[in-house]
């Protein structure tokens, strides 16, 4: 369950990257990077990084039992 969650967030930063682009291929020109934009983009790579945390840690509480 861990890892559609990551996934997840992983190809809605993957989308916001390509679309900011100078070269993006469907309109021809990359959106404006705003303030707004970058802060959530900045949670989302830190939800991910406490998420993979948080397994790692539940794994080896799970290994030392």
């Amino acid at each position: 369950m861990v890892i559609h969650y990551i996934i997840g967030n992983v190809a809605l930063i993957v989308l916001y990257v390509v679309t900011k682009v100078p070269s993006y291929s469907v309109t021809g020109r990359g959106e404006d990077v705003d303030a707004k934009g970058t802060v959530c983009e900045l949670a989302q790579v830190a939800s991910i990084v406490i998420t993979i945390i948080r397994a790692k840690l539940r794994t080896i509480k799970y290994i030392r039992k």
